[in-house]
C-alpha cells in the first residue's frame, strides 16, 4: 500500500520573495528610499546654488554640529522603540552642561568638570526612572516636569545668560580636529 505524500511546497512567489529575486517596482524604491533620495537632491541643489556648500571646511562644520543631535537621536530612538518617550533630554544636556561650565570656571581639571556634568546627567535620568517605575504617571508627564523643572534651573542660576569657557582643554575639546577630522565626530 502508497501512501500519498502531501505536497507541502510553498507558492512559487513565496519562495522567490524569501529569495529576494523579486523585482522592487519603481513606487516600491520610491516609498523605500525617499529619505535618502530627498538628502541627495537637497545636497545636490544646495551644491549647484552656493559653490562654497561642497568645499571640504564647510562639510566637517556641518558634521561637527550634527553631532549632538546625531547622539541624542540615537539615544531617543531606543527610548521610542521601547514604548517610550522622553522630553527632557535637552534641558539634561542643558544642565549637565551648566554643571561642568561653572566647575571649569571655579579652576577644576578637565577630568572632574566631565565626570561631574555626566553625573549631573546621570542624576536626571535617575529621578526620571524612580519616578516613572513607582508611579502610574505617564512618560510624557514626567518627563515635561523634570524638563520644566531644569530648564527654571539653568535660567535662575545663569540669570538666563551665556557661560563663557576660558578654558583651553575645554575649547579644545569640543572645537578641535585631528586633521580635518573633528573631535566631536571622533567621540
Amino acid at each position: 500500500m502508497k501512501v500519498k505524500e502531501k505536497n507541502t511546497a510553498a507558492p512559487e512567489s513565496t519562495l522567490a520573495a524569501s529569495r529576494g529575486t523579486q523585482k522592487m517596482t519603481a513606487t516600491g524604491f520610491l516609498l523605500k528610499y525617499n529619505c535618502i533620495i530627498i538628502f541627495i537632491a537637497l545636497f545636490i541643489v544646495a551644491s549647484c546654488l552656493s559653490p562654497m556648500f561642497c568645499t571640504p571646511s564647510n562639510l566637517f562644520t556641518m558634521l561637527r554640529q550634527q553631532v549632538p543631535y546625531l547622539l541624542i537621536g540615537m539615544s531617543m530612538l531606543i527610548i521610542i522603540i521601547t514604548g517610550g518617550i522622553d522630553l527632557s533630554v535637552g534641558a539634561v544636556m542643558a544642565m549637565a552642561g551648566m554643571v561642568a561650565s561653572y566647575l571649569s570656571l571655579a579652576g577644576l581639571p578637565f577630568g572632574v568638570c566631565l565626570a561631574a556634568g555626566l553625573a549631573a546627567g546621570a542624576v536626571s535620568g535617575v529621578v526620571n526612572g524612580v519616578i516613572l517605575a513607582n508611579t502610574t504617571l505617564p512618560p510624557f508627564i514626567v518627563t515635561y516636569a523634570v524638563q520644566s523643572i531644569l530648564r527654571g534651573m539653568v535660567y535662575v542660576i545663569t540669570g538666563a545668560g551665556t557661560i563663557r569657557l576660558t578654558s583651553k582643554v575645554f575649547l579644545e575639546f569640543g572645537g578641535g580636529s585631528v586633521g580635518p577630522i573633528p573631535f566631536p565626530v571622533i567621540y
